[in-house]
């Protein structure tokens, strides 16, 4: 069984109910599916070429400047949409270096990153890593989908940094470790947005196997992910809801404080798990559940 088998459904069902409402089609990019969630965002869908799971990428317009979060598998012409829903200039940010969310990238001159992230973006940042994810054979995509290898530049900020819009309307990053090192989210307070990425979701947020290639890994834990939470915390007056990376949008924020809830009892207990299930690439993670927050962990990655 695996840790996202009881999630699984949920989402189809959100999926389903949210199409039925109207999905946006441009022929700029034709292979994903948009949704307008609010007059300034967009919640762009793109369906996984067999690497990752099914994607979201997000795109706030400002009133001077606008902001894509994420850029999913780097298969269709992303830019192009982008540039046909706005005619401003705008920010590229990933939430995490993860190629489900960074292989867009080659389309864009810049992207910023959490700093601790930047060496993730560079190693993907190569043909090889391009490779993986061209489609399989049964693909919903075509390999004229697939965007050509480029290097971009990589900009690592901190924690806190903010990104202006224009007339007061700003978005602030904030780090949220423990999948990524420099995985992170976006508040945007004028939407009441937090886009969450793969920090907090509606299906298991993936906190195992061996980390120690990564250089920052000791942000790679349960403990690492629980004070930033903590952090977060502190600023939940400024959203109502989460876009995550994956599955739901419009995500209850109580999940906030269930998943810093769950990183608690599991850091003063690596036993106070769930159930044990499978994660895909490793037959045995911990999975614990705490209201709207769930994660699958291993003991390593704990503290």
């Amino acid at each position: 069984m695996s840790v996202f088998d009881r999630f699984d459904p949920l989402t189809k069902e959100y999926l389903t109910e949210l199409r039925s409402k109207g999905i946006l089609h441009f022929e700029e990019d034709p292979v994903v599916d948009v949704f307008k969630m609010r007059e300034n965002v967009y919640s762009i869908y793109s369906r996984s070429p067999g690497a990752g799971g099914d994607a979201w990428m997000h795109l706030v317009i400002g009133p001077e400047k606008a902001m894509l979060i994420d850029t999913g598998f780097g298969i269709g012409d992303l830019k192009a949409l982008v540039e046909k829903l706005t005619d401003q200039p705008y920010y590229v940010v990933n939430t995490h270096f993860h190629g489900d969310h960074s292989q867009g990238n080659y389309q864009f001159e810049e992207v910023y990153c959490q700093k601790y992230d930047v060496e993730g973006l560079m190693a993907q940042m190569n043909p090889e890593v391009r490779e993986c994810f061209q489609p399989k054979e049964d693909s919903y995509y075509t390999a004229a989908d697939v965007v050509p290898y480029k290097e971009y530049k990589v900009i690592g900020v901190e924690d806190g940094y903010v990104f202006d819009l224009g007339q007061g309307h700003t978005i602030e990053l904030i780090h949220l470790p423990g999948h990524a090192p420099g995985g992170c989210g976006f508040i945007d307070p004028v939407n009441r947005i937090l886009f969450s990425g793969d920090a907090v979701v509606s299906t298991p947020v993936l906190i195992c196997g061996d980390a120690s290639s990564n250089l920052h890994s000791e942000f790679m834990t349960v403990a690492a992910f629980g004070t930033q939470l903590e952090k977060l915390t502190a600023k939940l007056d400024q959203f109502d809801v989460l876009y995550p990376g994956h599955a739901i949008l419009e995500y209850p924020k109580s999940s906030v404080t269930d998943m810093l809830q769950a990183c608690r009892e599991v850091v003063a207990d690596p036993d106070s798990f769930t159930e044990i299930n499978s994660t895909g690439r490793i037959e045995e993670a911990k999975l614990k559940i705490v209201g709207l927050a769930s994660f699958a962990y291993t003991d390593d990655r704990v503290r």
